[in-house]
C-alpha cells in the first residue's frame, strides 16, 4: 500500500473525528445553556423542619429521610415523612406517610402513600387511627382533609368512607360519603 492510497482514508477518518468533536462540543454548550436557565435547588438527607407559632411554640415539626426542592420558592418534596402537629386545644397529632410536599410558607402540607394520622393527646378514651392514601394538612386552619378512601379505627370498631374533614383543634372528624362501619362488641 502506498502513502497516497493511505492518506485519503486517513483524511476521511480525521474529518469525521473533527466533525464528531464539533458536534459533541455544540451539544455540551446547549446542555450548559439549558442548565444555566434552571436553578440548582437542593437535596437533603435526614431533613428536619420546625415551624413556630407567633408566641414561639412549635406548631409543626416535620422529619423526612430525604428532602429536595427543584427551584427556589417551589414546593419541597419529602420521602418517608413524619409530622408532629400541634392541633391547638385538642393536643398534638402524629401523621406519617411514604412521601409528602410542603410549600415554602408551610401553610399546606400534602401527604401521600399509606398516610396514618393519630392523636397524641393523653389520656384517650379510645385510640383512633385514620388511614388514607392521601391527605392535605392546612396548617393555619388546623384542618386535615382528604377526598380519597378513608379507614377510621377506634378501639375494636372500624368505619370506612370516602373523604374526610378533620378539625384538629376541636377534635372533630366528619366522614364525607359512602360510610360503612363495623362495630365489635
Amino acid at each position: 500500500m502506498t502513502l497516497g492510497r493511505l492518506a485519503s482514508p486517513l483524511a476521511l477518518v480525521g474529518l469525521l473525528a473533527w466533525m464528531g468533536w464539533q458536534l459533541g462540543d455544540r451539544q455540551a454548550d446547549d446542555a450548559t445553556e439549558r442548565l444555566a436557565g434552571q436553578s440548582a435547588g437542593y437535596y437533603l438527607s435526614g431533613a428536619r423542619l420546625t415551624e413556630y407559632d407567633q408566641d414561639g411554640t412549635v406548631r409543626l415539626s416535620l422529619s423526612a429521610s430525604r428532602a429536595s426542592q427543584a427551584e427556589p420558592g417551589g414546593r419541597v418534596a419529602f420521602s418517608t415523612v413524619a409530622v408532629r402537629f400541634a392541633g391547638g386545644t385538642g393536643g398534638p397529632w402524629s401523621l406519617e406517610a411514604d412521601r409528602g410536599w410542603a410549600w415554602p410558607d408551610t401553610e399546606r402540607v400534602e401527604l401521600e402513600g399509606d398516610v396514618v394520622m393519630q392523636s397524641l393527646r393523653q389520656p384517650l378514651a379510645q385510640e383512633a387511627t385514620v388511614r388514607t392514601p392521601r391527605l392535605t394538612l392546612l396548617v393555619a386552619q388546623r384542618l386535615a382533609t382528604s377526598d380519597a378512601p378513608v379507614s377510621l379505627d377506634f378501639g375494636r370498631h372500624q368505619l370506612d368512607a370516602v373523604g374526610l374533614r378533620a378539625d384538629l383543634a376541636r377534635e372533630t372528624l366528619r366522614l364525607e360519603s359512602m360510610v360503612n362501619g363495623r362495630f365489635t362488641p
